[in-house]
């Protein structure tokens, strides 16, 4: 989600989401922005950079909830220094090996 931009005319202040109704104030003349932005940090730049690179070598998002009980089977059935997405992979191919 986008952070809000502080915009005020010249007598009150005013939240406004980034976008065209901003640009719109904005660029009459008698709103002004009262906080500047803070620029991207370097870690942010970096790892917009990794998730660019792992989106051309084709890694998509993958986000699901589940019930508690599911995810504590999931954690119990991790090894060692393994995250869920290689517990994930590592179940498919069991899954996949095991059914032909």
């Amino acid at each position: 989600m986008k952070k809000s931009l502080l915009i005020a005319p010249r007598q009150a202040a005013r939240t406004v989401l980034p976008g065209p109704d901003a640009d719109r104030l904005l660029a009459g003349g008698s709103w002004v922005q009262v906080v500047k932005p803070k620029p991207r940090t370097r870690e942010a730049k970096a790892m917009n950079q990794l998730r660019e690179r792992q989106r051309e070598k084709g890694f998509r998002n993958f986000r699901v909830v589940v019930p508690g009980e599911l995810f504590e089977a999931l954690h119990a059935a991790k090894h060692e220094n393994e995250n869920f997405a290689q517990l994930l992979a590592r179940l498919v191919h069991y899954v996949s090996t095991e059914s032909t």
